[in-house]
């Protein structure tokens, strides 16, 4: 069953309606920081943060959707506003992200993986998914295993070498795309598409985009994914 990830943002009587409606089914209830509520069943993973955001995932969230959100008011008009699933069929797909600041409490780091459609279905049934639906502790066993299987990049900036790069940039969101880029670059193949978290504005984004399609041609830049 193929796997897929959706996103709403309720109002307070929508968010309160669906706790309502989930707390008689079968669902098995998950530890998620910041979570109103994360529940598992019916083939969906559904996780509704304190701001409102719900997240939907697994093999059966269409039928979720249905019987759950369908027909109310704010979810409708929630659904106006819906992160659609991203459509990459049989190709390659290499996608990356930041964390961290650099500045002053901790490296600024960049990360990019690549993974075919195949290795995609494994991360899925394996439970990766956005960082905020997962416990510390469960994050702590899969970082292990994905570094061991699957290919990856990363480029960190420790506090020193960050306040050396960042005169030269002016400000954080040039920097960020060149370690985009650097990450990229080493992962790129032919015919991967690749997709980048948004950070930037579309001046930032449209270097990151020259800057990966020069060094490697064959890869092809999407840019971006809505935050």
């Amino acid at each position: 069953m193929p796997q897929e990830t959706l996103v709403f943002q309720l109002a307070l009587a929508a968010q309160a309606r669906l706790e309502r409606e989930l707390a008689g089914g079968d669902f098995e209830p998950r530890s998620v920081a910041h979570a109103r509520f994360s529940l598992k069943g019916e083939g969906v993973v559904a996780t509704l943060y304190r701001s409102g955001k719900l997240v939907l995932q697994g093999g059966a969230v269409q039928g979720f959707v249905e019987r759950y959100l369908a027909g109310a008011q704010a979810a409708a008009a929630a659904a106006r506003e819906i992160d659609a699933p991203i459509q990459v069929g049989a190709r390659t797909l290499i996608g990356s992200d930041e964390a961290g600041k650099g500045d002053y409490f901790g490296p600024l780091v960049v990360v990019a993986v690549r993974a075919s459609p195949a290795e995609r279905a494994e991360l899925v049934k394996a439970g990766v998914a956005d960082s905020k639906t997962l416990s510390d502790a469960r994050i702590r066993v899969l970082a292990p295993a994905l570094e061991q299987r699957y290919a990856f990049a990363a480029e960190v900036l420790e506090p020193a070498d960050y306040n050396l790069e960042h005169p030269r940039y002016k400000n954080l969101n040039p920097l960020l795309a060149e370690l985009h880029a650097r990450c990229i670059k080493k992962l790129a193949q032919p015919g991967a598409l690749v997709l980048v978290d948004k950070f930037a504005t579309s001046s930032s984004a449209a270097n990151l985009s020259t800057s990966t399609s020069a060094r490697r041609p064959n890869a092809s830049p999407w840019w971006p994914r809505p935050a």
